[in-house]
């Protein structure tokens, strides 16, 4: 199992091909998520400081940053570092809903359903020794689906509404998982049980 049940790929990050670049894949994750960050770093630096530094078109750097992503999948595996993986995943979904979304209750709750699905992907592991199921973690759309889902809105110029619409559904799945989950994984009472 190891750190792969914890990536969260969806159907576009499945690797289908072997490694077949020289680059070390941690690399191309590490600048994937670096070139997704620039936008959202220009929002906090002008938020902390007001340095009137911003970045245009941050749809195109964000789209960058998970092609090169995406790309890593072909590169050299280090084991010994794989555990960064998921942090550097996490920092580019982070930062693309940071940069490409507006200040807005469904830009918090789209942060929020995120990170719980996160906690989940995480929790069960260490808790129960199961990844989440792999049905959830596609249908979420992976990291990756749900970050290009971002930049399509950006660049449509969506309203709010398709958002909410977007977080409703995200949030209704994770929810009904979760309640079955928790339902499925509930200690039964033992019937020989004297004080039942």
């Amino acid at each position: 199992m190891g750190v792969t049940a914890l990536r969260g790929d969806g159907p576009l990050a499945r690797p289908r091909f072997g490694p077949w670049l020289p680059v070390p894949e941690l690399v191309l994750l590490s600048l994937g998520a670096v070139v997704a960050a620039i936008p959202a770093l220009g929002i906090v630096l002008e938020a902390a400081l007001g340095t009137g530094f911003t970045v245009p078109a941050a749809p195109a750097w964000v789209a960058a940053g998970t092609a090169l992503a995406l790309l890593a999948r072909t590169g050299r595996s280090l084991p010994r570092l794989d555990w960064l993986a998921p942090s550097l995943l996490r920092t580019l979904e982070y930062a693309a809903a940071i940069a490409l979304l507006p200040a807005s209750v469904w830009t918090y709750l789209w942060l929020a359903t995120v990170a719980y699905h996160h906690y989940d992907l995480v929790y069960r592991v260490r808790t129960r020794g199961t990844p989440t199921p792999t049905w959830l973690v596609q249908a979420l759309g992976g990291w990756e689906g749900r970050t290009l889902v971002l930049v399509a809105l950006a660049v449509s110029g969506a309203g709010e509404s398709v958002l909410a619409t977007l977080v409703v559904a995200l949030a209704a799945v994770l929810a009904a998982e979760t309640l079955v989950d928790l339902r499925r994984s509930a200690p039964q009472p033992d019937p020989t049980d004297p004080d039942l």
